[in-house]
């Protein structure tokens, strides 16, 4: 076989790779627009359960500070305990409540620039999971309520002349925001096909008119905006621990004597109205997470699909980088000698 053939074959061979990358970004950008059209619903649902956790925190504090004035006034409820070294000891008689946390897991599927082989691990630069609630009592607050981060873009102005491929991360310029990233997919034509966000950012606002600096005179409009952190995850789920923070809430003894003017049946009332709005609170909640977690274990499985079109395509572009080199050796004038006869048994 002479060298030309065998250059050949592999100049073939990278017209073949060039069109399976082709398919697999034409795919990508399908999967990604069925992703997109679930975040903006699982944002919101998460943005509630975040509030309902919130407002279980806020009652929960509220417990706290009527139980604890029911104590001081002599409404508890005491457990005598034998001593063997002196009288009986009392025990306060209660019930832990512990502060919440609405979380979800986060995995390496997510990120659109993961090519490593530990799709399901934890997603790097994580733990593993993210908070959309932080603080206990009244410093609970919904995390990633700021709506300013893009969610969405659409191609304006398409461009021209480009060089045919997909371009991951690139830095997006212009509108009242910073720090916004986007994947460009350039079709045969030269002309930008589709855009996707790889990072939305802070402080845009629908309408901003983005552009890229490599890709000159092609723009982008942000058509909509929402979160950065709510609605992300595989999953959403709810943490009550100790490590979060916790409290003991006294049984009153509606038959005791209050020393203050409100009565211990008073103080009963009162913690038995706001124990039963926390239970309604997180009936409410419960309500939420078979949506929010059907959404996002169909999402999950989109994840998955999409993760595998990358790495395809990152082996393609990995075996498209050897036969370059490849093809750049035989066509090395230095090397030529070493292909005078070459024979195939």
């Amino acid at each position: 076989m002479a060298k030309q053939d065998i250059i050949n074959k592999y100049q073939a061979e990278i017209v073949s790779i060039d069109k399976q990358i082709t398919t697999l970004d034409e795919v990508r950008i399908a999967l990604q627009s069925n992703i997109n059209q679930f975040i903006s619903p699982i944002a919101q649902l998460d943005q509630q359960i975040a509030q309902y956790t919130v407002s279980i925190n806020k009652k929960i504090e509220q417990l706290s500070g009527i139980s604890s004035s029911a104590v001081i006034c002599g409404c508890g409820t005491y457990l005598s305990i034998d001593s063997e070294d002196g009288p009986p000891s009392l025990v306060s008689i209660g019930t832990t409540y512990y502060y919440e946390q609405a979380k979800a897991h986060r995995m390496n599927i997510e990120d659109t620039t993961y090519t490593d082989t530990n799709p399901f691990g934890k997603l790097n630069g994580t733990d593993g999971s993210v908070a959309f609630n932080s603080g206990i009592g009244s410093t609970t607050v919904v995390v990633g309520a700021e709506q300013s981060s893009i969610l969405n873009l659409v191609v304006t102005n398409p461009g021209s002349g480009f060089i045919s491929s997909t371009y991951y991360g690139k830095v997006l310029f212009g509108g009242a925001g910073t720090g916004a990233k986007a994947d460009i997919v350039v079709g045969a034509s030269g002309t930008v096909s589709s855009v996707i966000v790889n990072n939305g950012g802070y402080g845009y606002a629908i309408g901003n008119i983005l552009t890229i600096s490599s890709l000159s005179g092609a723009t982008f409009t942000v058509s909509s905006v929402g979160s950065p952190i709510l609605g992300i995850g595989v999953d959403t789920y709810i943490v009550a621990s100790s490590g979060i923070g916790s409290v003991v809430i006294p049984d009153v003894d509606i038959t005791g004597i209050s020393t203050c003017s409100t009565t211990c049946v008073a103080y009963g009332a009162s913690i038995t109205a706001i124990q039963n709005e926390i239970i309604t609170l997180r009936a409410q909640r419960d309500a939420l997470f078979n949506g929010v977690n059907t959404l996002k274990a169909e999402n999950k499985k989109k994840y998955t699909q999409r993760y595998g079109y990358i790495f395809a395509e990152a082996n393609l572009n990995s075996r498209k980088s050897v036969v370059n080199n490849i093809i750049n050796t035989l066509n090395n004038p230095s090397y030529g000698q070493y292909f005078t006869w070459v024979f195939f048994l």
